[in-house]
């Protein structure tokens, strides 16, 4: 009998793998798409993070907005709307207190001076309110709240005003809306889109419906890649194109001054690229009974715009060219421009 001792020997094993990945090409032009290798974004409004985990906000806490990019791009540092102030008899501004989901209503940011100048909606054709729409100029980066309308959704508001300024001949708008469609359909895949046009409430789900408006009229469309204006049954009045509007999240600042016999329409993103248009009104002065709608046109629900809203002002007496330019550039301050 012998005994033996084994000794045992390191064994080395190589194994390979392969991954097959089926890739439909139509999908995406490759050649055009740009991919972050890791994009993260976190929302810390309910939250902070500690060690990791997220945990409650603290009763004592700082916050800071960062901000890291590799192209320079900058956080803006403007003031909030409402913090710049304008000459606007009343104005509007999206804040989470001014508009109200449950009554779906929009009130003045000064509620003191004409708290009965409500703009209404119904729940089939509200408006999204956005607290954090986001637009570049240049390399920096603005974020506004906002209230975004829906072509699709049928998205529009309606004028409560009472008193005031009723029945005035002349009278300034000026709003501040990007006319970009990020949510829904183009302006241009319809015939025409109604921004700001003469109306009263909605008053139900049909699309096509008889809208007689007493007194004077006023009324500004998208048609084509084109904006156009009509008052007092004037027949509606070419402006100037719009086409750098209709592809920029950037807002653009729309004024309507009417002072009859004239009619003046203003349009840029700042006062240094203003377009202006005039024509005058034919017939008799009509006093304006300021019954109006947002985002949709007079008599039907078919012809919504899609667009953002970030300001809005009201003026009891028609401003001057260098009143409206003055009221912009103030504007500017804010939103850029």
């Amino acid at each position: 009998m012998s005994i033996k001792t084994l000794v045992g020997e390191r064994v080395k094993f190589q194994i390979d793998s392969t991954i097959d990945l089926e890739v439909d090409k139509d999908v995406e032009d490759l050649d055009h798409l740009i991919t972050p290798y890791n994009a993260i974004s976190y929302r810390v409004d309910d939250y902070r993070f500690l060690n990791g985990w997220p945990v409650p906000v603290p009763k004592i806490d700082v916050r800071a907005e960062s901000f890291v990019s590799a192209a320079g791009e900058i956080l803006s540092h403007r003031p909030h709307p409402a913090q710049v102030t304008t000459n606007a008899d009343v104005r509007w501004i999206p804040t989470e207190e001014s508009w109200s989901i449950d009554e779906m209503k929009w009130r003045p940011e000064d509620t003191t001076a004409y708290p009965q100048y409500v703009w209404e909606s119904a729940t089939d054709f509200a408006p999204t309110y956005l607290n954090d729409y986001s637009y570049r100029i240049g390399k920096e980066i603005v974020s506004r709240s906002a209230l975004n309308f829906s072509a699709e959704e049928n998205e529009h508001l309606w004028s409560n005003f009472v008193g005031g300024f009723e029945g005035a001949a002349g009278f300034s708008v000026l709003a501040v809306v990007s006319l970009e469609s990020k949510f829904g359909l183009d302006n241009t895949d319809q015939d025409f889109s109604g921004l700001i046009c003469a109306g009263h409430p909605t008053p139900g789900d049909e699309e096509i419906f008889p809208e007689p408006i007493t007194g004077g009229t006023a009324n500004l469309h998208l048609r084509g890649r084109y904006l156009f204006a009509e008052v007092n049954g004037s027949g509606f009045q070419q402006m100037f194109p719009v086409n750098l509007a209709l592809t920029s999240s950037q807002p653009s600042y729309i004024g309507f001054t009417v002072s009859p016999p004239q009619v003046k329409v203003y349009m840029g993103f700042g006062v240094p690229t203003m377009q202006v248009g005039q024509f005058n009104i034919q017939g008799d002065v009509l006093p304006n009974g300021l019954n109006l709608v947002i985002g949709r046109a007079t008599g039907d629900i078919l012809h919504c715009a899609d667009m953002t809203l970030f300001d809005l002002g009201l003026y009891g007496q028609p401003l001057s060219d260098e009143e409206m330019l003055t009221e912009i550039a103030t504007l500017s301050s804010a939103f850029g421009g």
